[in-house]
């Protein structure tokens, strides 16, 4: 696993705002977040406190297209919101890649994605104000 942390304040929101889009998001809404970067984002799978719920992310970052599968692991209304991949990068025997990309695209994706989240929240506060 590649743990990565992004943190970003949108000080023009509530937090509870930003938690129950991301929650609640259908495609439609995760298209007009970002278009053209972003792709789908809904859930699989529905639990009535939320913690266990499974979505599908695909967004672009940068040049890394991220397509993943995720649970939901932890939940502060307002404050953090924890997703835990399921299933990610390639299948079958493409499988014995993965140790390589990850090693290589750590360190550039991560600095990626603290970019991109540093645009991503103000444009979910211009979507949701």
């Amino acid at each position: 696993m590649i743990p990565l942390t992004t943190r970003a304040a949108v000080r023009a929101l509530p937090g509870e705002s930003i938690s129950d889009f991301m929650l609640y998001c259908t495609d439609e809404h995760y298209q007009n977040w970002w278009p053209r970067m972003y792709f789908a984002f809904h859930t699989l799978r529905h639990l009535a406190d939320n913690i266990g719920n499974t979505v599908i992310f695909d967004e672009l970052v940068d040049k890394h297209r991220l397509k993943f599968t995720a649970i939901l692991t932890e939940i502060i209304s307002g404050r953090k919101l924890v997703w835990h991949m399921l299933k990610a990068g390639y299948h079958s025997i493409g499988r014995i890649l993965d140790p390589l990309i990850k090693l290589y695209l750590s360190d550039d994706l991560e600095k990626a994605l603290k970019e991109h989240a540093q645009m991503e929240f103000p444009k979910l506060a211009e979507l949701l104000s």
